[in-house]
């Protein structure tokens, strides 16, 4: 019977706190990126690959459709002695 009231009293505990960090969560304020103040920020996006010959094509063009300008973006495709040609299709 005690135990019954400490699980249920952890559970309902428990739950105040999930719902407090939801709740302080949502308050953080959101600021979008203004790409016309960052103009001069470049990114690098370090690919560790091996045998990703089939999912490598995906994820460069997946990887240069985002919103950051493609100018200042720098793909490092880091091949680990893949068997396939994830290195030719990686050049292309």
């Amino acid at each position: 019977m005690i135990l019954d009231a400490c699980v249920l009293f952890s559970c309902f505990l428990y739950a105040v706190f999930l719902l407090s960090c939801l709740y302080y969560w949502n308050k953080i304020p959101l600021h979008p990126i203004n790409f016309s103040k960052t103009k001069n920020i470049k990114a690098a996006i370090i690919v560790p690959a091996r045998n990703e010959e089939q999912n490598l094509t995906a994820l460069l063009t997946s990887l240069t459709e985002q919103d950051y300008p493609v100018e200042l973006l720098e793909i490092i495709i880091v091949d680990d002695h893949s068997s396939d040609n994830t290195i030719e299709v990686a050049e292309n």
